[in-house]
Parts: structure tokens; sequence; C-alpha cells
């Protein structure tokens, strides 16, 4: 079992920290935006203290300071929530086995890539280039491993490749690794149904 969930609430708490300061400071700076305009215009809504007239030459660069650091917190912790809600890879390693003139293989790498934000980089590897890997694969290519487990041979249904990836995304959650919310379709991309004969291809 992994510390990810430990981890995950401690970054929720530092998020809301910096949340509460970035908001105190903002509404600081506010305040002393106001003040500094009351004085400029010579009103006085209260008797202001000595220290005010001394430092008031300053007083414009303090207020510039606070906005900025505001601006800082608040941007850092809306980065840091799109950080963790962006899609991931939900598996460790992909190769993608393939030859010189498979339309088939060019094809299945197209609908690999569609779901890219969610897979590692992928490995492609020519088995023309070793004799072991045309006897093992040369007449079912193309061939997906996906930690290396053969899924996909011959073809890779964007609808069953859809399912592999919810279903690993799901795993990893009951194994309490966290993952973002859940995967949709492509945009622009139509939802295939696989035909038998497809459905015998992944593994």
């Amino acid at each position: 079992m992994t510390n990810e969930p430990e981890t995950s609430s401690d970054g929720e708490l530092a998020d809301r920290i910096s949340a509460w300061m970035g908001t105190g400071l903002l509404a600081c700076a506010s305040l002393l935006a106001i003040l500094i305009f009351a004085d400029r215009s010579d009103l006085q809504f209260f008797p202001m203290p000595r220290m005010w007239f001394a430092t008031r030459n300053l007083h414009i660069l303090f207020c510039c300071i606070m906005f900025f650091f505001a601006a800082v917190l608040l941007k850092g912790r809306g980065t840091a929530i799109a950080e963790r809600e962006a899609p991931r890879p939900v598996f460790r390693t992909v190769r993608f086995f393939t030859r010189g003139g498979c339309h088939l293989c060019d094809d299945a790498l197209d609908v690999i890539r569609k779901f890219q934000e969610w897979l590692p980089a992928v490995e492609v590897i020519d088995i023309d280039q070793d004799a072991s890997l045309r006897r093992q694969f040369g007449e079912s290519v193309p061939v997906v491993e996906f930690d290396d487990r053969v899924r996909f041979r011959g073809a890779v249904p964007q609808e069953l490749l859809r399912r592999l990836i919810d279903g690993r995304r799901l795993q990893l959650d009951l194994e309490g690794q966290p993952s973002s919310s859940g995967l949709q379709a492509p945009s622009g991309a139509k939802a295939e149904r696989s035909s038998p004969e497809t459905r015998d291809r992944a593994e």
C-alpha cells in the first residue's frame, strides 16, 4: 500500500493554508489601498496613528507588495489543484510492436495516441529488426503490451482501449492511488462497437 493518500491530504492542507494566507493578504492590501485613497483625498474615517504619517511615502510600495504576494499564493494554489486533477498515466509501460508497410499498425498507433494523456510514452518496436520478434509476432502485428502483458493483437479498438484504461484507473483507486476523474472519449472521436472477431484479438 502506498502513502499517496496521506501525501494528497497534506497537499490539500497546504492548499488551504495558501488560500487563507492569499485571501488575508488580498483583504489587507485592499484595505490599505482604501486608506491610501482616503488619505490622498483628505478624507479621514478615523484618527490615524503617528506611524501612518511617518511611513506615508512607503504606503503604495507596501500595498503593491501585498497584492503581489497575494496573487502568488492564490495562483500557486490553483496550479497545484490543476496538477492533481489532471489525467496521468495509469500504466508503467506501453510497448507497440509493428513492422514496415503495416497500415493496421498505423491506424492502431493513431488510436493509442488519442489516449496519450493516460499513457506513458509509447515504445514503438520494429519486429523486422529482431528475428525472434518476427517469429513471435510476425502474423499478428500490431501487438500492444501494457505493463509487459499483451492486450491487443491485429487492431486496437478505441472503445476497448478506453475500457481498459477505465478499468486500470478504477483498480488504482481501489488500491489507494487516486487518479483524476473518469476517462472521457476523445473529443471528435466516435465510439466504436467492436465485432466478435475484434474482441477475440484483445487478451
